[in-house]
Parts: C-alpha cells; sequence; structure tokens
C-alpha cells in the first residue's frame, strides 16, 4: 500500500498494473490544475470510501478491478468518464457518480445504483451512451439520471442493464438504438424488478 499525502501530481497518470488499497480515497482529483487525465489499464484499486474522486480529471478505464466500500467508487463533477472494460464495483454505494458525459463500451459495473448523476442534478448537455457492457444496480436502479434539463440524455445502443428497481430510472430522454427505425430486439437488454 502506498500512498503519496498532500503530494502535487501534474499531467497525465497512467496505471498499467498492481495493487493500490487505502483506507479512505484512493485516488483524488483535487483541482484543475493538477492531473487531466488518469488511464487504468490494469490492475486492482479499491479505497473504502471512493477509488477515484475529484472534482477534475478525466478518467479513463480499459481494464482491472476497481472498487469502494462506502462510497461511490468513481467520481469527476467537471470532465467526462470513459469505461472501455474492466470490473468497477461499489458495495453499499452508487458505482459510478457523475454529472457529465460518459461513455460505456464493455465491463461490468455493479453497485446499490450502478450509474447516477447524484445531487447536482441541475447540469445540462449532459450524455451518457451505453454501448456494451453489464450494468447491475443490487440493490436500487441500473442507471439512475434525473434533473429538471432538457438538453440531457440517455443513449442504450447495446449491453444488459438491470435493476432491483428498474433497469433505467431517468426523467431525462432516452434514445435506444442508433438508427430509431431499426431497433435490435437482441440487444441491448433492460431488466427491471418483475414481484410487482
Amino acid at each position: 500500500t502506498n500512498r503519496f499525502d498532500n503530494t502535487t501530481i501534474t499531467g497525465n497518470i497512467t496505471i498499467n498494473n498492481g495493487t493500490i488499497n487505502v483506507t479512505d480515497k484512493a485516488i483524488k482529483l483535487s483541482n484543475k490544475n493538477s492531473i487531466s487525465k488518469i488511464t487504468i489499464n490494469d490492475g486492482n484499486i479499491h479505497g473504502t470510501t471512493s477509488a477515484i474522486t475529484g472534482e477534475y480529471g478525466t478518467i479513463e478505464v480499459n481494464g482491472g478491478n476497481i472498487s469502494s466500500d462506502d462510497g461511490t467508487t468513481l467520481y469527476t463533477k467537471y470532465n467526462p468518464i470513459t469505461i472501455n472494460d474492466g470490473t468497477i464495483t461499489s458495495t453499499n454505494e452508487t458505482t459510478i457518480r457523475t454529472p457529465n458525459n460518459l461513455t460505456v463500451y464493455n465491463g461490468t459495473i455493479t453497485g446499490k445504483t450502478a450509474i447516477s448523476n447524484g445531487d447536482t442534478v441541475y447540469f445540462s448537455d449532459i450524455t451518457v451512451t451505453i454501448n456494451g457492457g453489464h450494468i447491475i444496480g443490487t440493490e436500487e436502479n441500473g442507471i439512475d439520471i434525473l434533473g429538471s434539463s432538457t438538453t440531457n440524455k440517455i443513449v442504450i445502443n447495446g449491453g444488459i442493464i438491470e435493476g432491483n428497481l428498474s433497469g433505467v430510472h431517468t426523467t431525462q430522454k432516452i434514445i435506444i438504438g442508433n438508427d430509431n427505425n431499426n431497433i435490435s430486439i437482441d440487444s441491448p437488454v433492460l431488466i427491471g424488478h418483475t414481484d410487482y
């Protein structure tokens, strides 16, 4: 376990392998003048309250296992998150929370709620795009995007999205399929609570 307290690193960070296991936040993106992008290619990153968190910095996950216990696993407020692959888990909280653009191509995202825009519901021009992967809300919703903006949208082109309550819970616009005239009956798969 390595931790750099009060250390400022500027530029980009790439993690190709190894283990980070921290009580509290594993990686904190602290301000707009420090890390501009963090890329996770492989390895194990675990923080009890968060694995990667902060207001600034783009997050890209290409593989590995990223987890937290009692907090949001991935969070960034002003920059996008891209999930290309990997396993991202939160035991007791939302797994990915962002009021910014999020794109999922593959991987498994599991949490009480898997993906949410959280309490910052007043952001606009946000797009959540699901092209593949498996998104699981173990207690609540797979995807939970709320707000009063009319410019936010969820685009679902593939993958499996399931939740104990709803696969997708939203007040925003949902687009299913790249071409509304040719919607696949095989993908995406949306699964909600069926015991009514």
